[in-house]
Order: C-alpha cells, then structure tokens, then sequence
C-alpha cells in the first residue's frame, strides 16, 4: 500500500513542493549552476558593515554621528559566550555541523506542514543570513530554493566563525545602552 498526501491548503503544497524541489538542492554541490537568477555573494563575502561616522572632539569624545544606522560593529570574540551559545541553541542547533543546509530540520518542517502541523522554522542561521542580506522575505519555493543554493555558496566561501560573526551584526535587534556595555566585554 502507497502512502498518499492529501494536500489540502496552500501551506502544505509549498510544503510538498519544498520536498520535491529542495531535495536535490541539498545534495547539489554549490558550484553547480542553478536555474534561477542568483545575486552573487560578495555582499557576504566581503561584508562592510554600515557604521555611523562619528564626529570627535580632539581628546576623542564623541559629539554627533551621521548616517542610516546607529550600530557598532562586535568582532566574535568580544562578544559573550552565552550569547553566541543562546542564539546557536534557538537558531540553529547542528550550526557546525552542516554545510548552509539541514536537511534534517526542512524534513522536520516540511512533515510538519503536510500534517498540518505547527509551522517550524528550517532555515540554518547561514540561510537566514542569505534571506536578510541578499533575498526578499516572500514565502515562495522559488526563493527557499534560491536561498539554498546561495546558503551551499556562501558556506563554501567562509570560515563558520565568520558566518556567525556576521549574522549577530547583520541580523539581530539594536541593544539598550547596558546590552551595549556587555558586548564590549571580552569572551570568558
């Protein structure tokens, strides 16, 4: 006897789509040539962050800053260990051990959707970097393939410190002034 789905909802057709699709987008080497029209990486590669320019006085007390954002960029090693352990425990829990892609967590999130589950995340933090920096967010088969492939690409191109690095720059929420004063401490 076959097992057969019955897709009953957008949702679980994106799932099952997912499936059929992303599948053979795993186990394709990054190098491969994709179908789609992909941005290229350098954005990642070779990342600038986009810091304010700061006016200071001649004994070097800050007196304006100008530009889009207010950030400060926190190289990995100054920022608490904790910090890095909590977001790897709720992002992206086997973060060194895949290559960008888990295919793990789409097969859990994709069974999730077909069974008309609660909606799970699959998306590594390598693939969230992808989506914020080079993507859109719709939620598309085109685009978690895009995404994939992307994710395979810039996992190819960068020490896994480095991903991680600029992803909590990228990625996360601006601090309060005492979040501030924490990430400036080294790692212990």
């Amino acid at each position: 006897m076959r097992a057969m789905f019955l897709v009953t909802s957008r949702r679980q057709a994106l799932a099952a789509g997912l499936l059929v699709l992303g599948a053979p987008l795993v186990v394709t080497p990054a190098s491969a040539v994709s179908p789609f029209e992909l941005p290229p990486i350098d954005r990642i590669v070779q990342y600038q962050p986009k810091l304010p320019l700061q006016v200071l006085t001649s004994d070097g007390v800050e007196i304006a800053q100008f530009g889009t954002e207010r950030r400060e960029y926190v190289p990995l090693d100054r920022m608490p260990r904790l910090l890095k352990q909590a977001v790897l425990a709720v992002e992206d829990t086997r973060f060194h051990e895949h290559g960008g892609v888990d295919p793990k967590g789409m097969a859990r999130a994709a069974l999730s959707m077909l069974t008309g589950g609660r909606r799970q995340g699959a998306s590594t933090i390598t693939q969230q970097l992808v989506r914020t920096m080079l993507l859109t967010h719709e939620f598309s088969v085109e685009r978690k393939a895009k995404e994939i492939v992307l994710a395979l690409k810039v996992e190819d191109a960068l020490p896994k410190d480095r991903i991680l690095e600029i992803y909590l720059n990228e990625t996360r929420p601006p601090c309060s002034p005492a979040c501030r004063r924490t990430r400036t401490t080294p790692t212990r």
